[in-house]
């Protein structure tokens, strides 16, 4: 691998705090004219010797994309990371102190020292992102709302919690209209679609999730598409003890996803029924049981979009 010079920056809604080369940090603002004040300012302080400019940022709530598209555009390499994994290398390296410039630090550091894929822009498949994000905000207020209207007793306050749900729901329409609209018209996201929803259990809004939140869908191997939701079992065994295997880390809103989508498998798909079935005669308590449901269901997911070979019972028995 060429090597490469890794600049980290931590991003707000507002700024932009780098860390550069030799050592300095900079705030700029977090708009057009910050990213070619950044790109300048770190081109000045980067020796050549050391290879290309790569930027590393924190997945921040959305906040990262912008960022990451502009450099992209701009013919830079951007890493952004997970924020869990920064978070365990600034304590394992004895960090602290905590603020925008030390984490912009911290973040190139944990970058440097474990490489990992860059940020590739697909527009279509970005646009479809911002769309799924905006489902899960309205999705989520639709249910805040209807929690606060069932605390209401005077009439009139009624009247308008339930308009106000009644928007958010139409609105909920629109942006899931919006989704379908979009997958059929790029050929790519439509194929990827259907293969997806040729699963018992995986409908459409499962299907708008994994294509927008896991592109490494058919690209990883079974470990670590499991590992990237977070439904692998991690061993925490030291000497003759024998801990107890838990998942942790992973993409909070696609498993999330995977969790409705396996409850909706164990009752209508076949092969993930009878392995449900399997466990619960075996003793497995039922969330341990559905966990591993999600487990089997995106590792027979990964493998129909590695192969682009649609649903088959016979050909996951054993997958």
């Amino acid at each position: 691998m060429e090597p490469h010079l890794v600049i980290g920056v931590d991003i707000s809604a507002e700024w932009l705090d780098a860390a550069l080369p030799d050592g300095t940090t900079k705030r700029l603002p977090h708009d057009a004219l910050g990213y070619q004040q950044l790109i300048q300012s770190s081109r000045s302080h980067a020796p050549a010797a050391l290879g290309p400019l790569v930027f590393a940022c924190e997945a921040s709530g959305g906040y990262e994309r912008a960022f990451a598209e502009a450099m992209t555009d701009a013919g830079f390499g951007v890493r952004i990371l997970d924020p869990r994994r920064v978070r365990q290398y600034a304590r394992a390296a004895g960090h602290r102190a905590k603020t925008d410039r030390i984490d912009a630090r911290v973040i190139g550091a944990c970058a440097a020292a474990f490489p990992g894929p860059l940020f590739q822009r697909d527009v279509p498949r970005d646009a479809l992102s911002e769309m799924v994000r905006l489902r899960d905000q309205l999705s989520t207020e639709r249910m805040v709302a209807e929690a606060q209207r069932r605390g209401l007793r005077l009439p009139r306050m009624v009247v308008l919690a339930d308009q106000r749900i009644g928007q958010l729901r139409q609105m909920l329409k629109q942006v899931e209209a919006e989704i379908a609209d979009h997958i059929a018209a790029h050929q790519a996201l439509a194929a990827d679609a259907a293969l997806l929803r040729s699963m018992p259990g995986v409908g459409p809004v499962t299907a708008a999730r994994l294509i927008a939140d896991l592109p490494e869908l058919g690209k990883a191997s079974r470990g670590e598409i499991a590992a990237l939701v977070g439904v692998a079992p991690f061993a925490d065994d030291s000497g003759k003890r024998q801990g107890k295997r838990r998942c942790a880390g992973g993409r909070k809103a696609v498993r999330n996803t995977l969790y409705m989508a396996a409850t909706v498998a164990v009752r209508h798909n076949p092969t993930l029924k009878a392995f449900n079935d399997r466990l619960r005669a075996a003793g497995k308590p039922p969330k341990v049981a559905l966990g591993a449901v999600m487990r089997k269901l995106v590792v027979i997911l990964n493998t129909m979009m590695r192969t682009r070979q649609p649903w088959a019972t016979s050909n996951h028995q054993t997958a």
